[in-house]
């Protein structure tokens, strides 16, 4: 029996492309060039470089990314749930697609949150991101993880 692999090689690359986005410094053409990989024809000319100075384009990037991402990781999760098992290094791409999928999901909140700079404050999302975690990251859906090397 031949094992199956959690992804084809575009989506290889592709979640190469989302890892590499997650942990590139924002400020630096990198993320431009991640972007750019990720969308291909999709991505939306601006800015050469990323910033928090309002650029329409660049939002509809990030959106595209996020919508591309939330879809992938789903997919990534029914072929677990179907039985395919990942790789340890297929689990590492996982995590941090799934690591993208819940900055963008909460960064709003959290840049709110850091705005407010309020010490002690409770976190109002922390239950609904908890939950988020535990969903994307662990939960029983990753349950061959320990079986690892």
């Amino acid at each position: 029996m031949t094992a199956t692999m959690l992804f084809t090689k575009t989506e290889r690359q592709l979640a190469e492309s989302i890892a590499a986005l997650a942990f590139a410094n924002p400020f630096l053409e990198e993320r431009i060039t991640r972007e750019r990989e990720i969308l291909g024809d999709s991505y939306v000319a601006s800015q050469p470089y990323w910033s928090l100075l309002p650029d329409l384009e660049r939002k509809s990037n990030i959106d595209q990314i996020a919508i591309l991402c939330e879809a992938f990781l789903q997919s990534i999760h029914a072929r677990i749930r179907g039985g395919v098992r990942a790789s340890g290094d297929e689990l590492q791409l996982h995590d941090e697609i799934a690591i993208y999928v819940l900055y963008e999901r909460y960064r709003d909140s959290i840049l709110e949150l850091i705005q407010r700079a309020a010490p002690g404050e409770r976190v109002a999302f922390y239950a609904e991101f908890r939950r988020d975690v535990e969903e994307l990251l662990g939960g029983g859906l990753l349950t061959h993880r320990a079986s690892l090397p």
